[in-house]
């Protein structure tokens, strides 16, 4: 299940509808901690140079989604070296580019000159021609009988979402090199440690009412609920969600709202619920990011947000914090 929710992740990633934690970032510290896993990720033959200065810029990103993006270029160098000896170099440092310099075949939008921190990885590998060359970010495009062709789309997806650029040099029998380019954060920028997860509130005497049109996804989070004390109620559309809502026997305390759903979708279940409801904790799920939902819906501080597939501790976490807003905004 995790492995099919990666591969959709990469898929939102291509198609720029990924879901993003942005925050200042050091690329050198990403990379860092990564290195264990990235010489995992090769064959023993095969030599990993890192070569990161400590003191570069800070970028704006998602940390989780720069360590795809290492972790593609790294496996997809790794495949061009094969089992046979090679080398992997992995290099950043940071430097003033002119537009110019940031023109590339897979970016129409023009980039602004200023500081970016740069991130290269060079193989020496079997290299590509002109015309594999002119595919590689194509999604399901593949030189690898078991390749899925979605690790380098996703890394073009990805880069575009954080404003940067590829380049990509590469020469038969002779390796590759892909170079990124990060806009990089003005000098001083401080760094953001994400705070300490609150005490779950208490689940006695609690209802969450479960709307999803999937019934296992409905029967999955009631398991999860019950286990921890919550009583359940399900719905499985819209439409019996607001009767149930309505009703108010028993009372809901929150609801856990899938976004897309057949009949009466999500998005105007929330709304409706917003209007005779101001107040009722709803916990959005979906697997897409919750940047589908409408910008009033997104800033009402009695909606969160919480992204499938999730685990139990992550839907026992959200709903509690979902009832501790809910309480502070009502």
């Amino acid at each position: 299940a995790r492995r099919a929710a990666d591969l959709c992740d990469e898929l939102l990633a291509y198609s720029g509808q990924g879901e993003f934690t942005v925050r200042p970032v050091h690329l050198g510290e990403v990379v860092r901690e990564m290195s264990h896993l990235l010489e995992t990720a090769i064959s023993k033959s095969c030599t990993l140079d890192i070569d990161i200065p400590d003191d570069l810029p800070l970028v704006r990103g998602d940390e989780t989604q720069i360590r795809q993006v290492v972790l593609n270029l790294i496996t997809n160098a790794a495949e061009a070296i094969g089992d046979g000896p090679g080398r992997i170099a992995v290099r950043a440092g940071a430097r003033r580019c002119e537009p110019s310099e940031l023109q590339s075949p897979w970016r129409r939008e023009p980039l602004a000159a200023g500081r970016y921190v740069q991130l290269e990885v060079e193989d020496t590998g079997s290299g590509m021609d002109a015309e594999t060359m002119r595919r590689i970010f194509d999604p399901f495009f593949t030189t690898k009988f078991t390749g899925r062709g979605l690790g380098l789309a996703a890394t073009l997806g990805i880069m575009r979402a954080h404003d940067g650029v590829v380049h990509v040099e590469s020469t038969p029998g002779e390796g590759t090199r892909f170079l990124l380019s990060f806009p990089a954060l003005p000098d001083g920028t401080p760094r953001e440690t994400p705070p300490a997860a609150p005490e779950r509130a208490t689940s006695e005497g609690r209802t969450v009412l479960v709307v999803d049109d999937e019934e296992m996804v409905r029967m999955a989070a009631e398991a999860m609920l019950e286990g921890d004390g919550y009583r359940v109620l399900e719905a499985a559309n819209g439409e019996s969600a607001l009767a149930t809502v309505r009703a108010g026997e028993p009372s809901v305390d929150c609801v856990l709202l899938d976004l897309v759903m057949p009949g009466i979708p999500g998005e105007q279940v929330l709304t409706e619920l917003r209007a005779t409801h101001p107040g009722l904790p709803v916990l959005v799920s979906s697997g897409y990011s919750r940047n589908r939902m409408p910008k009033e819906l997104r800033d009402d501080p009695s909606v969160r947000f919480i992204k499938k597939p999730y685990d139990m501790d992550q839907l026992l976490d959200a709903v509690s914090e979902a009832l501790r807003e809910g309480r502070a905004t009502r």
